[in-house]
């Protein structure tokens, strides 16, 4: 069993906003139901379609520098 603590809605939120501050997402629409609607930015997807590897590879080295960026600021 996982003893570690749950993912839960908050974590996600925090997930999200984190990627949106440093311009990896941005909010391009909202559904019927009145969820957010998200995609990467024209950044992002530039750095992503422009280079020759996987996108998850690509995603993980861009979230990465984010956040030591974002440890930086402190």
């Amino acid at each position: 069993m996982n003893n570690d603590k749950e993912y839960d809605m908050s974590n996600l939120a925090e997930d999200l906003e984190f990627l949106r501050k440093n311009n990896l997402i941005e909010v391009t629409g909202i559904n019927e139901d009145g969820e957010w609607l998200y995609a990467l930015t024209k950044e992002a997807r530039e750095k992503v379609d422009s280079s020759g590897d996987d996108i998850w590879c690509i995603l993980h080295e861009l979230i990465t520098e984010a956040e030591i960026m974002d440890t930086d600021k402190d």
